[in-house]
């Protein structure tokens, strides 16, 4: 499973500021590991087994999240996906409250054999360093497999934290280690900063930053 990766490439994703033209950021790959070689599958479905993979990075600014890359394969139903982004307890645990949600998430065609899927946030996401994530994917309906590495291995700023596995859809978990992670790719996105200093000098604020999509 391979994927190409260029630090701070051109990307193709703006900040629309309001009433003000587009500013162009310059995307990263916060964490990856696509390119580790491959352990095995976990059944995603049926609907009751749902898993996760938490991330963070360390230091530095915020960040945009762009979209998630997950190793996906075999979608049958087809799958009605359940894809969150959450927070974390106090003991680094999926926080499974309200508050807990973070961003839910626009899932691709799951069918085929194993591919990185991309998994777009339905709403702008901002990731605060020194923070640890949880991207959990489920389904109610229909089945698909999410692949694991066969080693712990990744590239980027960021790293990956503990898995973990839900037999009840998502109302408890299971932490399962920082061993064979799933396939996760977290891409992201920051303003430069001239530009930021440019709109909070025009406004004397940051607005509300708003990222367009392509229809």
């Amino acid at each position: 499973m391979l994927t190409s990766r260029k630090s701070l490439t051109a990307a193709l994703s703006f900040f629309i500021v309001a009433g003000l033209t587009a500013v162009p950021v310059f995307g990263d790959v916060l964490v990856s590991n696509l390119g580790s070689p491959y352990r095995s599958t976990s059944p995603v479905g049926n609907p009751e087994f749902w898993c996760a993979q938490s991330f963070s990075y360390t230091g530095g600014g915020p960040w945009q999240l762009d979209s998630i890359q997950a190793g996906i394969r075999d979608g049958l139903g087809p799958p009605d996906v359940v894809a969150e982004l959450r927070s974390s307890t106090a003991t680094l645990e999926i926080d499974n409250s309200a508050a807990g949600l973070i961003a839910t998430f626009t899932a691709p065609d799951l069918s085929g054999p194993a591919a990185p899927r991309t998994f777009l946030p339905d709403s702008l996401v901002t990731l605060l360093p020194d923070t640890l994530y949880w991207f959990t994917l489920g389904t109610n309906t229909g089945t698909f497999g999410w692949d694991y590495a066969d080693d712990n291995l990744s590239t980027g700023f960021g790293s990956l934290g503990n898995y973990a596995d839900s037999s009840d859809a998502g109302a408890t978990w299971t932490i399962g280690g920082n061993d064979f992670p799933y396939f996760i790719q977290v891409n992201s996105s920051i303003p430069e900063p001239s530009a930021v200093f440019a709109v909070a000098t025009a406004s004397g604020t940051i607005l509300v930053l708003r990222r367009r999509r392509k229809p």
